[in-house]
């Protein structure tokens, strides 16, 4: 559910803002209404933000040239300390840069020399103020002439990789024209030199990557600067969102709170003598959503999150689909041994965790794989396995189904697959009434009864509608005296919502409006139910692929006659199999029920979202303000 919110105006004289709002972070409940004045950011906001980002980076650094083998002997927490880290980490990484570049144009001269040998550059040199020329070429092998020894004095140094490198020694003019080709530019530095440069250059550059290793001990310093400034950007973003009256010696702010909270609040605002005012929010207000569900449904907010925040005014629909997510995911995986190693990890991870948030999931987890481990044995799958040939369960298979005595295995799968196909179905259309009902109790509650009349009317359409036809379709036959009072009563909804639809308007355009709604839910609800066969269709397909790879490991392992070499193929190709399937089916039973909830659950429920995360103003700093602060970086 939503939290009720109460709306807080608090007003301070303007010499004693900074120490009120000092004493309202302490208290650490209020959530301040964030005025839009982007234009009016001050200096010292953006060199917080600015100062905040280059301190992140520098920790994002150091976290990088963490060794974990290594014991690390911190320093002693200085916040000073720590905000001077990133001068010194960009003069490291400064001269560490300029090594590479270093570094990379002599491996470069070093891949030119390597084929020519070592010979020093100065001899070449004094031979050529001799009058010698000399001109360094490489050519493929099949263009080499022979006959340019004789007349250039071309002396081959080396062939390699069908090319020929060779020098030619004169004392004529231009020979790289004669032969028309083009000379190389060797580096004027001798090839061992060249070696040690490198060698010398590597070990600047560990030594350079050496001191930011050292600079790991600085890092809670860093993390205390990083935290004092988040402190800062929240205070003056706070401090700047308030409104100035009375020529500014008033201050105005605004905020908001749990109604749980108020009491506490207020007795804590009376000891400091501070002016406030409580009210309940108004339709126009941007109140902030805190979702407060029981143990279980509580699991299954992030599913919401992922989508949106109900906004302040919506039900919360954490409780209403975690049961039916729960459902969809054990229909889309579809075995009970993958249901089994689900639970199995889960709770062995949550036992092991020592991070508090992680438990959460891996307990959403542990529900997830009790449900198909429950929901896949009554569909009869066990590791690719079929159940309906147990002797223990046959008979339970049996009566479930409805099937004669002495249906075999296959007859009772057949007859699971076709009335899994119809539940599939069933519960599809259950979920979308519930969902239409829950949009009829959202209008009762922010807009009145009469405004829901239009959309209670069209649920009991579809509800009687299911009766008329969808019963009969299971079996459960009533008589025609009761199929044609059912009838009569889906007319009687029918003229209501088409003619009490939008109260307060002109009949025509209802009855206008309510023929538009009709054409709308009945196209959307038959292609809503539609969708929820994918439940059926990819548990089915899962249980297939998993029999499947037993099958392959029967069959390709047949021709081993040596049975312990038999049975390590065989697990090897499980293994791998339903491995694969296992990581496809996962995927699956958490994608399809995510779109199964967004689309078609969230449409007749005609939720909107768009809420605001509730986040107190407190010096209990949360992953909300570097959100804040990215959203600066990104302007």
């Amino acid at each position: 559910m939503v939290t009720p919110m109460k709306k807080f105006v608090f007003l301070a004289y303007h010499k004693d803002y900074d120490r009120f709002l000092a004493e309202l972070r302490e208290l650490g409940l209020i959530h301040v209404a964030e005025t839009d004045r982007t234009a009016e950011e001050s200096d010292e906001l953006l060199e917080h933000v600015s100062q905040l980002k280059s301190l992140l980076n520098a920790k994002k650094t150091l976290q990088q040239h963490i060794n974990k083998k290594d014991e690390i002997a911190h320093h002693e927490v200085d916040i000073d300390s720590g905000k001077s880290l990133p001068q010194q980490i960009d003069a490291v990484q400064s001269e560490q840069a300029a090594l590479v570049q270093q570094l990379q144009v002599s491996a470069k001269e070093r891949e030119m020399l390597l084929p020519w040998g070592n010979f020093n550059p100065d001899t070449v040199a004094l031979l050529e103020k001799e009058g010698y020329r000399f001109d360094f070429f490489v050519v493929p092998e099949n263009q080499y002439n022979p006959q340019w020894e004789t007349d250039y004095d071309a002396v081959v140094v080396n062939r390699l990789a069908s090319k020929v490198f060779f020098v030619t020694v004169t004392q004529r003019g231009n020979v790289a024209e004669e032969l028309e080709l083009e000379p190389l530019k060797l580096p004027k530095i001798e090839l061992q030199q060249l070696d040690q440069l490198m060698d010398s250059l590597n070990r600047k550059i560990e030594e350079q990557d050496q001191k930011l290793k050292e600079l790991v001990a600085h890092l809670p310093s860093l993390e205390a600067a990083i935290a004092d400034l988040e402190q800062k950007v929240t205070f003056t973003k706070v401090k700047q969102s308030s409104q100035a009256f009375a020529d500014d010696k008033l201050m105005l702010l605004q905020g908001w709170a749990p109604a749980e909270s108020q009491s506490e609040i207020s007795e804590y605002l009376d000891s400091r003598a501070a002016y406030y005012e409580v009210s309940d929010p108004k339709t126009a207000d941007n109140v902030p959503v805190k979702l407060k569900n029981n143990r279980f449904s509580r699991l299954f907010e992030p599913i919401t999150k992922m989508f949106a925040l109900p906004a302040y005014t919506e039900l919360d629909p954490t409780p209403f689909f975690a049961p039916f997510f729960m459902l969809f995911f054990g229909l889309c995986m579809g075995d009970a041994g993958y249901g089994m190693l689900i639970f199995g990890a889960a709770t062995y991870f949550k036992v092991k965790s020592k991070n508090d948030d992680l438990k959460p999931l891996l307990e959403l987890f542990q529900w997830f794989g009790g449900a198909t481990f429950v929901i896949a044995t009554i569909t009869g799958t066990f590791f690719g396995m079929p159940l309906f040939g147990v002797p223990l369960l046959q008979t339970f298979y049996t009566r479930l189904l409805g099937a004669g005595e002495g249906a075999d295995s296959a007859t009772l799968a057949q007859l699971m697959q076709d009335k899994l196909m119809v539940f599939a179905i069933a519960v599809g259309v259950l979920q979308i009434i519930f969902g239409m009902v829950l949009s009829a109790v959202n209008i009762i509650k922010n807009d009145g009864f009469k405004y829901s009349i239009g959309r209670i009317a069209w649920v009991f359409v579809l509800i009687l509608t299911v009766i008329v036809f969808g019963f009969p379709a299971l079996g459960l036959n009533f008589g025609e005296s009761v199929k044609q009072f059912f009838m009569y009563a889906i007319y009687a909804f029918i003229g209501v919502a088409l003619v009490y639809n939008s109260p307060g308007k002109n009949i025509f355009v209802n009855i206008g409006l309510g023929l538009w709604n009709f054409y709308s839910l009945l196209t959307g609800i038959v292609g809503d139910a539609l969708s929820y066969i994918r439940l059926f269709a990819i548990g089915l397909t899962g249980g297939i692929l998993g029999g499947v790879f037993n099958q392959l490991a029967l069959s390709m392992t047949e021709g081993l006659a040596f049975w312990p070499l038999r049975l390590l193929f065989m697990l090897l190709i499980l293994l791998v199999g339903h491995s694969i399937n296992f990581g496809l089916c996962m995927i699956s039973s958490l994608v399809h029920p995510m779109r199964l909830v967004f689309v078609e659950f969230y449409k007749n429920m005609q939720f909107t979202g768009g809420g605001e995360a509730y986040n107190p103003f407190s010096s209990r700093l949360s992953c909300c303000c570097c959100q804040l602060c990215s959203s600066y970086w990104l302007r």
